[in-house]
């Protein structure tokens, strides 16, 4: 077997091996998403549109929906989704505790890695990851939750 085999085998079972060990689940017991009331009754009638995407903020390569710890954060958002599309601004609050996230420092330990995060959801054992690590203040600006389970948030908007 080739060394370069070997590595990519090891890399394998040492994430498989750090997965069992180290993957802590948080919950929280509400999110926000700030958006517009035009857009908000959009999302009520038809759920969030991963389609959509990336709209607001230009970026969309990553499946799934970003949401906010933080209440005033989202606010600021939906602040800027008005600049830029009009309307009024609306904050969604989402009873997100049945939602499964992966801890933030446990995302710093793979890299911040969102193909390895969405593995772990394609698993059924995270719905989505916290992009702060809350241990070194890293990424922690907007207190963001990056949900790859856009069906399982969409039924509990």
């Amino acid at each position: 077997m080739s060394k370069d085999i070997r590595k990519m085998i090891d890399k394998v079972k040492n994430f498989k091996q750090f997965l069992n060990e180290n993957v802590r689940v948080i919950n929280f017991d509400v999110l926000y998403h700030g958006t517009t009331i035009q857009r908000y009754n959009l999302i009520k009638k038809r759920g969030f549109d991963t389609e959509m995407q990336g709209e607001k903020s230009g970026y969309g390569s990553t499946l799934g929906v970003s949401l906010t710890a933080n209440y005033e954060i989202a606010k600021e958002h939906a602040e800027w989704a008005v600049e830029k599309f009009g309307g009024e601004e609306y904050v969604i609050t989402v009873n997100s505790n049945n939602l499964k996230i992966m801890n933030g420092s446990n995302f710093a330990e793979i890299d911040n890695d969102y193909e390895k995060a969405y593995s772990l959801y394609e698993k059924g054992l995270i719905d989505g990851v916290e992009l702060c690590d809350m241990e070194t203040g890293d990424a922690c600006e907007e207190f963001e939750i990056f949900i790859f389970n856009v069906k399982k948030l969409n039924q509990i908007i």
